[in-house]
């Protein structure tokens, strides 16, 4: 199995379960061992505490056991599982499990968002999901203004500008790195904001779709301010306010009401 494959599984058990997934050994049998190192490398993977139980390797009905832990005087510890078949526990004794059979990782929704705003280089607090089970990563520049972009876990996808793709076609391995796929990322940005369909709602409806626009809208303002301050240093806020109020990111807005969301 491919490091892309291994990423693949991952998210889809992500959006079967959209919440956090435990992998154990058994589920990660057939990964390369670089491949989990670079999982965890990249923050998508992280290692968690043992296994409480095992398919039994004991005979073909592979029982869900729970482990036992035995340490010897001399510190050694033992894993084993008890037969579920009372009927075959004296025949089958204690069965041995490997300690490597008991190791897990897990992956959580957070995890993916904070890879995410690393790749897409947002700054900020990794966000928590909300009621719509999606999760707000950031406001990213594109050629009309800022527009947020969100992680949607269901179907599992990166929404910009109110258009979706599928983070299993959005991120992709090269050269053993995982990579977010830029020219479909600015392509979604330049594109118009989807206006058919099912677009995303804000959990409290469209006051807080206004509220999401308008703080888009005053962070284009203080992104000319900064831009403005360098070309003609030392004026003041309404000079810099009154040159905003001119240009389209302004949307009708007096140079007063700009003036007052400058830093």
């Amino acid at each position: 199995m491919s490091l892309q494959e291994a990423l693949n599984q991952i998210l889809t058990d992500l959006e079967q379960a959209q919440s956090a997934v435990v992998l154990g050994a058994d589920a990660v049998a057939r990964w390369d061992i670089g491949d989990v190192h670079a999982l965890i490398q990249a923050g998508l993977l992280r290692a968690v505490g043992q296994a409480q139980s095992v398919v039994c390797p004991g005979c073909e009905h592979r029982c869900i056991s729970d482990v036992n832990v035995i340490t010897s005087p001399s510190g050694i510890a033992r894993a084993f599982v008890v037969c579920e078949m009372p009927d075959m526990q004296a025949q089958m004794g204690r069965i041995e499990i490997a300690p490597d059979r008991l190791r897990q990782w897990q992956a959580t929704p957070r995890m993916l968002a904070r890879f995410l705003m690393l790749k897409l280089r947002l700054a900020g607090e990794i966000p928590s999901l909300d009621k719509s089970m999606s999760m707000p990563l950031g406001m990213l520049p594109g050629p009309s203004g800022r527009r947020w972009a969100r992680l949607v876990l269901s179907p599992l996808s990166l929404e910009i500008n109110r258009h979706c793709a599928p983070l299993n076609e959005l991120l992709e391995v090269n050269d053993g790195q995982i990579e977010v796929d830029w020219p479909r990322v600015t392509a979604m940005l330049a594109h118009d904001a989807q206006s058919k369909g099912k677009p995303y709602s804000p959990s409290n409806g469209a006051r807080e779709a206004r509220k999401l626009a308008t703080a888009a809208m005053q962070q284009d303002w203080r992104d000319a301010h900064a831009e403005l301050a360098q070309q003609h240093p030392g004026k003041g806020k309404r000079w810099y306010s009154i040159k905003i109020a001119r240009m389209p990111i302004a949307q009708r807005r007096d140079a007063e009401t700009i003036r007052k969301q400058l830093n």
